[in-house]
Protein backbone atom coordinates (compact mmCIF):
# COMPACT_ATOMS: atom_id res chain seq x y z
CA UNK A 1 0.00 0.00 0.00
CA UNK A 2 1.19 3.61 -0.82
CA UNK A 3 1.80 5.78 1.93
CA UNK A 4 -0.19 8.02 -0.29
CA UNK A 5 -0.99 9.54 -3.47
CA UNK A 6 0.49 13.00 -4.96
CA UNK A 7 -2.27 15.68 -5.52
CA UNK A 8 -1.84 17.28 -9.04
CA UNK A 9 -3.62 19.95 -10.73
CA UNK A 10 -7.09 19.17 -13.08
CA UNK A 11 -9.06 21.09 -15.25
CA UNK A 12 -12.65 20.66 -16.34
CA UNK A 13 -15.89 19.33 -15.32
CA UNK A 14 -14.25 15.85 -15.50
CA UNK A 15 -14.74 14.61 -11.68
CA UNK A 16 -12.79 11.15 -12.10
CA UNK A 17 -10.71 9.46 -14.85
CA UNK A 18 -9.80 6.11 -15.59
CA UNK A 19 -6.62 4.99 -16.88
CA UNK A 20 -5.75 1.53 -17.74
CA UNK A 21 -7.04 0.10 -14.73
CA UNK A 22 -6.43 -3.29 -14.49
CA UNK A 23 -7.65 -5.85 -11.78
CA UNK A 24 -6.62 -9.38 -11.46
CA UNK A 25 -7.31 -11.97 -8.48
CA UNK A 26 -4.83 -14.18 -6.25
CA UNK A 27 -6.42 -17.53 -5.87
CA UNK A 28 -3.71 -18.88 -2.94
CA UNK A 29 -5.62 -21.81 -2.29
CA UNK A 30 -5.07 -22.83 -5.87
CA UNK A 31 -1.18 -22.39 -5.37
CA UNK A 32 -1.50 -18.48 -6.73
CA UNK A 33 -4.17 -19.13 -9.67
CA UNK A 34 -4.42 -15.60 -11.35
CA UNK A 35 -7.93 -15.11 -12.30
CA UNK A 36 -8.05 -12.11 -14.40
CA UNK A 37 -10.79 -9.21 -13.56
CA UNK A 38 -10.90 -6.79 -15.99
CA UNK A 39 -7.61 -5.15 -18.18
CA UNK A 40 -7.21 -1.54 -19.26
CA UNK A 41 -10.29 0.23 -18.49
CA UNK A 42 -10.16 3.64 -20.08
CA UNK A 43 -12.81 6.11 -19.25
CA UNK A 44 -14.07 9.60 -18.24
CA UNK A 45 -17.40 10.70 -16.01
CA UNK A 46 -18.43 14.25 -15.48
CA UNK A 47 -20.46 16.23 -13.08
CA UNK A 48 -24.06 16.06 -13.48
CA UNK A 49 -23.68 12.93 -15.80
CA UNK A 50 -24.10 8.82 -15.26
CA UNK A 51 -21.62 6.65 -17.19
CA UNK A 52 -23.59 3.05 -17.18
CA UNK A 53 -21.00 0.40 -16.96
CA UNK A 54 -21.94 -2.57 -19.26
CA UNK A 55 -21.36 -6.33 -20.26
CA UNK A 56 -22.64 -9.58 -19.58
CA UNK A 57 -22.03 -11.60 -15.98
CA UNK A 58 -18.42 -12.19 -15.12
CA UNK A 59 -17.36 -9.35 -17.16
CA UNK A 60 -16.04 -7.30 -13.90
CA UNK A 61 -18.59 -4.16 -13.40
CA UNK A 62 -18.83 -4.93 -10.37
CA UNK A 63 -15.46 -5.31 -9.15
CA UNK A 64 -14.39 -2.23 -11.22
CA UNK A 65 -16.77 -0.23 -8.90
CA UNK A 66 -15.15 -1.90 -5.87
CA UNK A 67 -11.49 -0.63 -7.45
CA UNK A 68 -12.79 2.78 -7.33
CA UNK A 69 -14.02 2.93 -4.13
CA UNK A 70 -11.30 1.25 -3.06
CA UNK A 71 -13.00 -2.37 -1.28
CA UNK A 72 -10.39 -4.00 -4.09
CA UNK A 73 -7.27 -2.46 -4.55
CA UNK A 74 -6.59 -2.22 -8.61
CA UNK A 75 -3.87 -4.54 -9.81
CA UNK A 76 -2.55 -1.42 -12.51
CA UNK A 77 -3.43 1.91 -13.40
CA UNK A 78 -4.62 5.31 -12.45
CA UNK A 79 -8.19 6.57 -10.44
CA UNK A 80 -7.71 10.72 -11.14
CA UNK A 81 -10.43 11.60 -8.31
CA UNK A 82 -10.46 15.57 -8.94
CA UNK A 83 -11.83 17.26 -5.50
CA UNK A 84 -13.81 20.40 -5.04
CA UNK A 85 -10.55 22.69 -5.09
CA UNK A 86 -9.64 21.00 -8.49
CA UNK A 87 -6.93 19.24 -7.45
CA UNK A 88 -6.49 15.58 -8.20
CA UNK A 89 -5.46 12.31 -6.35
CA UNK A 90 -5.06 8.49 -7.43
CA UNK A 91 -7.33 6.44 -5.52
CA UNK A 92 -5.47 3.58 -6.86
CA UNK A 93 -2.54 4.74 -4.92
CA UNK A 94 -4.33 6.79 -2.11
CA UNK A 95 -3.69 5.42 1.37
CA UNK A 96 -6.38 4.41 3.67
CA UNK A 97 -6.84 7.47 6.08
CA UNK A 98 -7.23 9.37 2.52
CA UNK A 99 -9.75 6.70 1.46
CA UNK A 100 -11.50 6.96 4.45
CA UNK A 101 -11.59 10.63 4.33
CA UNK A 102 -13.04 10.59 0.61
CA UNK A 103 -15.82 8.48 1.75
CA UNK A 104 -16.95 10.04 4.46
CA UNK A 105 -16.83 13.78 2.61
CA UNK A 106 -17.23 13.33 -1.19
CA UNK A 107 -17.68 9.55 -2.53
CA UNK A 108 -20.80 7.31 -2.02
CA UNK A 109 -21.90 3.87 -3.13
CA UNK A 110 -24.41 1.85 -3.83
CA UNK A 111 -23.34 -1.82 -2.75
CA UNK A 112 -26.22 -4.72 -4.26
CA UNK A 113 -26.05 -5.74 -0.17
CA UNK A 114 -26.47 -3.36 2.47
CA UNK A 115 -24.22 -4.22 5.40
CA UNK A 116 -24.67 -2.27 8.72
CA UNK A 117 -24.11 -2.28 12.47
CA UNK A 118 -26.98 -4.32 14.40
CA UNK A 119 -28.93 -2.58 16.91
CA UNK A 120 -28.83 1.24 15.18
CA UNK A 121 -32.06 2.12 13.83
CA UNK A 122 -32.53 3.19 10.24
CA UNK A 123 -33.06 7.08 11.54
CA UNK A 124 -29.52 6.73 13.24
CA UNK A 125 -27.68 5.27 10.06
CA UNK A 126 -28.88 8.40 8.33
CA UNK A 127 -28.35 11.36 11.02
CA UNK A 128 -24.69 9.84 11.66
CA UNK A 129 -22.94 10.62 8.04
CA UNK A 130 -24.79 14.49 8.64
CA UNK A 131 -23.43 14.91 12.14
CA UNK A 132 -20.13 13.65 11.02
CA UNK A 133 -20.25 16.54 8.57
CA UNK A 134 -20.95 19.43 11.28
CA UNK A 135 -24.92 19.39 10.78
CA UNK A 136 -26.70 20.20 13.60
CA UNK A 137 -28.30 16.72 15.32
CA UNK A 138 -32.03 18.49 14.91
CA UNK A 139 -31.41 19.31 11.16
CA UNK A 140 -29.78 16.15 10.60
CA UNK A 141 -32.80 14.35 11.99
CA UNK A 142 -35.61 16.37 10.42
CA UNK A 143 -33.05 15.96 6.98
CA UNK A 144 -33.13 12.12 7.67
CA UNK A 145 -37.01 11.77 8.10
CA UNK A 146 -37.44 13.38 5.03
CA UNK A 147 -35.47 11.28 3.10
CA UNK A 148 -36.60 7.98 4.73
CA UNK A 149 -40.33 9.68 3.92
CA UNK A 150 -39.61 10.26 -0.03
CA UNK A 151 -38.81 6.31 -0.65
CA UNK A 152 -41.52 5.42 1.35
CA UNK A 153 -40.27 4.42 4.20
CA UNK A 154 -43.05 5.11 7.24
CA UNK A 155 -42.56 6.79 10.73
CA UNK A 156 -42.97 2.85 11.88
CA UNK A 157 -39.64 1.65 10.53
CA UNK A 158 -37.52 4.65 11.40
CA UNK A 159 -36.58 3.27 14.77
CA UNK A 160 -36.24 0.05 13.62
CA UNK A 161 -32.92 -2.07 12.97
CA UNK A 162 -32.40 -2.76 8.81
CA UNK A 163 -31.96 -6.69 10.18
CA UNK A 164 -35.74 -6.86 10.48
CA UNK A 165 -36.00 -4.57 7.01
CA UNK A 166 -36.87 -6.52 3.62
CA UNK A 167 -34.75 -6.79 0.85
CA UNK A 168 -36.40 -3.80 -0.83
CA UNK A 169 -37.33 -1.97 2.40
CA UNK A 170 -33.25 -2.34 3.15
CA UNK A 171 -32.38 -1.16 -0.82
CA UNK A 172 -34.19 2.17 -0.35
CA UNK A 173 -32.53 2.63 3.22
CA UNK A 174 -29.21 1.56 1.21
CA UNK A 175 -30.04 4.35 -1.43
CA UNK A 176 -30.62 7.09 1.11
CA UNK A 177 -27.88 6.54 3.22
CA UNK A 178 -25.24 6.82 -0.61
CA UNK A 179 -27.00 10.54 -1.62
CA UNK A 180 -28.38 11.60 1.69
CA UNK A 181 -24.63 13.94 1.85
CA UNK A 182 -25.24 14.89 -1.74
CA UNK A 183 -21.79 13.33 -2.88
CA UNK A 184 -19.63 14.77 -5.57
CA UNK A 185 -19.50 11.25 -7.08
CA UNK A 186 -21.98 8.21 -6.59
CA UNK A 187 -21.08 4.31 -7.46
CA UNK A 188 -24.32 2.56 -8.15
CA UNK A 189 -24.68 -1.22 -8.61
CA UNK A 190 -28.08 -2.37 -9.08
CA UNK A 191 -29.65 0.27 -7.11
CA UNK A 192 -33.30 -0.81 -8.09
CA UNK A 193 -32.51 -4.19 -8.34
CA UNK A 194 -34.80 -4.90 -5.31
CA UNK A 195 -37.71 -2.78 -6.26
CA UNK A 196 -41.18 -2.54 -7.51
CA UNK A 197 -42.18 -0.02 -9.81
CA UNK A 198 -43.66 2.42 -7.61
CA UNK A 199 -40.51 3.03 -5.32
CA UNK A 200 -38.19 2.14 -7.97
CA UNK A 201 -39.73 5.88 -10.22
CA UNK A 202 -39.18 7.13 -6.66
CA UNK A 203 -35.52 6.63 -6.48
CA UNK A 204 -34.98 7.19 -9.88
CA UNK A 205 -36.14 10.53 -9.22
CA UNK A 206 -34.00 11.23 -6.31
CA UNK A 207 -30.73 9.93 -8.11
CA UNK A 208 -32.26 12.43 -11.19
CA UNK A 209 -32.19 15.53 -8.75
CA UNK A 210 -28.93 14.53 -7.72
CA UNK A 211 -27.14 14.30 -11.29
CA UNK A 212 -28.83 17.22 -11.71
CA UNK A 213 -27.15 19.33 -8.78
CA UNK A 214 -23.72 18.07 -10.27
CA UNK A 215 -23.02 14.97 -8.84
CA UNK A 216 -20.88 12.64 -11.34
CA UNK A 217 -21.84 9.09 -11.53
CA UNK A 218 -20.71 5.47 -12.75
CA UNK A 219 -23.72 2.57 -12.71
CA UNK A 220 -24.54 -0.52 -13.36
CA UNK A 221 -27.70 -1.58 -14.22
CA UNK A 222 -29.36 -4.35 -15.68
CA UNK A 223 -32.84 -3.19 -15.66
CA UNK A 224 -33.83 -1.69 -18.85
CA UNK A 225 -35.73 1.42 -17.85
CA UNK A 226 -33.67 2.30 -15.12
CA UNK A 227 -30.52 2.43 -17.81
CA UNK A 228 -32.27 4.76 -20.34
CA UNK A 229 -33.93 7.34 -17.30
CA UNK A 230 -30.47 7.93 -16.08
CA UNK A 231 -27.42 7.48 -18.41
CA UNK A 232 -25.95 9.99 -19.84
CA UNK A 233 -23.37 8.04 -21.53
CA UNK A 234 -22.52 4.02 -21.96
CA UNK A 235 -19.21 1.85 -21.08
CA UNK A 236 -18.84 -1.48 -22.71
CA UNK A 237 -16.80 -4.07 -20.99
CA UNK A 238 -17.22 -6.75 -22.94
CA UNK A 239 -16.38 -4.47 -26.06
CA UNK A 240 -13.06 -3.33 -24.28
CA UNK A 241 -11.73 -6.86 -23.78
CA UNK A 242 -12.82 -7.49 -27.11
CA UNK A 243 -10.94 -5.03 -28.31
CA UNK A 244 -7.51 -5.54 -25.60
CA UNK A 245 -7.55 -9.29 -27.51
CA UNK A 246 -7.77 -8.04 -31.15
CA UNK A 247 -5.28 -5.43 -30.04
CA UNK A 248 -3.10 -8.35 -28.73
CA UNK A 249 -2.82 -10.39 -32.20
CA UNK A 250 -1.97 -6.91 -34.25
CA UNK A 251 1.23 -6.99 -31.66
CA UNK A 252 2.28 -3.03 -32.03
CA UNK A 253 0.35 -1.74 -34.71
CA UNK A 254 -1.47 1.07 -32.55
CA UNK A 255 0.57 1.15 -29.71
CA UNK A 256 -2.00 0.51 -27.65
CA UNK A 257 -4.63 -2.45 -27.47
CA UNK A 258 -8.26 -2.08 -28.71
CA UNK A 259 -7.74 1.81 -27.65
CA UNK A 260 -11.28 3.62 -27.74
CA UNK A 261 -10.42 6.44 -25.45
CA UNK A 262 -11.73 9.18 -26.76
CA UNK A 263 -14.09 11.68 -26.08
CA UNK A 264 -17.69 10.32 -25.58
CA UNK A 265 -19.71 13.24 -27.14
CA UNK A 266 -20.96 15.84 -24.84
CA UNK A 267 -20.28 14.12 -21.41
CA UNK A 268 -16.65 13.66 -22.80
CA UNK A 269 -16.73 10.12 -21.07
CA UNK A 270 -13.93 8.31 -22.96
CA UNK A 271 -14.07 5.49 -24.86
CA UNK A 272 -18.22 5.27 -23.84
CA UNK A 273 -21.06 5.76 -26.32
CA UNK A 274 -22.39 8.67 -25.48
CA UNK A 275 -25.72 8.77 -28.11
CA UNK A 276 -28.74 8.42 -26.31
CA UNK A 277 -30.19 6.42 -29.56
CA UNK A 278 -27.60 4.17 -29.50
CA UNK A 279 -28.54 3.26 -25.54
CA UNK A 280 -31.44 2.10 -26.52
CA UNK A 281 -30.43 0.18 -29.79
CA UNK A 282 -27.58 -1.29 -28.36
CA UNK A 283 -29.42 -2.51 -25.07
CA UNK A 284 -29.18 -6.24 -26.83
CA UNK A 285 -25.84 -6.33 -25.43
CA UNK A 286 -26.38 -5.30 -22.32
CA UNK A 287 -26.80 -8.02 -19.82
CA UNK A 288 -30.24 -7.44 -18.63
Amino acid sequence: MSSGADRMNCGGAVVISVRGLTKNFTMHIRGGLIIPGFADVCFQAQAGALLAVSGPSGTGKSSLLKCIYRTYIPSAGQILYTLADGTCIDLAAANDWEILALRRGEIAYVSQFFHVLPRVSALEILTEPLCVRGVPRVQALERAREMLSRVGLGKTLWDMYPSTFSGGEKQRLNIVHAIITKPRLLLLDEPTASLDAGHKERVINMIQALKAGGTAMIGVFHDRDTLLALADARYDLAERAAGNAAGADSAGATGRAGSTDTAGGANGAGGADSSPDNLDSNLDSLDI
